[in-house]
């Protein structure tokens, strides 16, 4: 297991308690083989704790897609799968931190993504989201 600490306090001086149990539904609710599954979360006085199925951090040096790989693998995903009207669209969450750190790989060998900290829940049309979140590395300059 993966032990996922987080102090009380420092999450209330961030504002950041609605995105703490957003990602605790998250993922107490969802099982599926490409997420990071959460076994078990508890609390103490001064932390939360979530306890997650181990996984590593996708060294990107083990991976050989370059983008002439990227193009043979087009046309990639069609609208649909993009667009929400995929079979996995009912459960209406809006990932919205995609970065090398939340690819890992557990055991099993799948690739899973991690911390969903960031993401909105209930995401039905394209006007629900219209917040700029991530993390600064890894936003589009003209977003900054």
């Amino acid at each position: 297991y993966a032990l996922k600490v987080l102090k009380k306090a420092e999450i209330i001086r961030r504002n950041q308690v609605e995105h703490t149990m957003t990602e605790r539904r998250i993922l107490e609710n969802i099982k599926h083989p490409f997420i990071v599954k959460m076994d078990y979360a508890f609390q103490s006085d001064s932390k939360l704790f979530f306890v997650l199925e181990i996984a590593q951090v996708v060294n990107s040096s083990s991976i050989s897609l370059r983008s002439a790989d990227l193009k043979k693998m087009q046309p990639g995903f069609s609208e649909q799968h993009t667009t929400g009207s995929s079979p996995f669209a009912f459960i209406e969450i809006l990932y919205r931190d995609l970065k090398p750190e939340n690819v890992l790989v557990a055991a099993d060998g799948y690739v899973k993504i991690a911390d969903f900290g960031l993401s909105k829940e209930n995401v039905v049309g394209h006007s629900e989201a219209k917040s700029i979140c991530g993390t600064a590395e890894y936003l589009a300059p003209e977003i900054l």
